[in-house]
């Protein structure tokens, strides 16, 4: 029995996860999505419903049919050498994404979390239909890319504008990071860049506590309340 965990090389939170499991006495290997394929192999073969074989690393060897638990932490795109054209790393980045990735999937292992469920939970909308029909207080919020729509809905108060996506942005090499959202007066000016592509406004919801809940487990969620400023 073995845990995976997949993380990037540099990850201080899944160096603490690591320490603990290894003083509880677990089996665990860490790999680096990024090393496929110049260090990271694999031999899998089907046999009845699950995949056997393994994965090897420049240092280790994992029995897939040993592993009862993954998690996917901060797994990172595939390496390819650099003397493959854009077509050739396209088509070489699929194949390794269906390939591996496809596998890795497929284990009947307790997952935190799985691939498929994070994509699922990654649609800002989603999440505030679900929240909605869970009870949850939703604030007005609106999508669009017209400036007058955001005009129309921003008359009074304030709102918040928030991306859907992720809040970096690699510009000429340099990673930048917003870490707030962008706050506005509802009599402010339409932002000109939500024309290029639908934003997210919602109302703000000043001094009063959100909440989140983590599942980490398939029965027992652990509510976290947000105190905002």
């Amino acid at each position: 029995m073995s845990i995976l965990i997949l993380a990037e090389d540099i990850d201080a939170s899944a160096d603490t996860v690591l320490g603990a499991l290894l003083e509880r006495g677990a089996v665990v290997h860490r790999v680096n999505t990024a090393w496929f394929p110049a260090q990271l192999s694999i031999s899998a073969e089907l046999r009845g419903e699950r995949w056997t074989g393994r994965i090897q690393t420049t240092s280790r060897v994992i029995d897939i049919e040993e592993i009862t638990a993954v998690w996917y932490r901060t797994p990172r795109a595939y390496q390819f050498p650099a003397d493959l054209s854009p077509a050739e790393r396209g088509h070489a980045n699929l194949e390794a994404k269906y390939g591996l990735g496809g596998m890795l999937s497929s284990l009947p292992v307790r997952w935190m979390n799985h691939p498929s469920r994070l994509a699922d939970a990654a649609y800002k909308p989603v999440q505030l239909v679900f929240a909605s029909q869970c009870g949850l207080r939703v604030p007005a919020t609106v999508i669009t890319n017209e400036a007058d729509t955001v005009r129309e809905f921003a008359r009074d108060g304030k709102t918040v504008s928030k991306v859907f996506g992720s809040n970096t942005l690699l510009e000429e090499g340099v990673r930048k990071i917003s870490n707030r959202p962008s706050r506005r007066r509802r009599r402010g000016r339409a932002p000109a860049h939500g024309q290029n592509g639908p934003g997210l406004r919602r109302d703000r919801l000043r001094g009063r506590p959100g909440w989140g809940v983590d599942v980490p487990g398939d029965q027992r969620g652990w509510p976290v309340r947000i105190h905002r400023g």
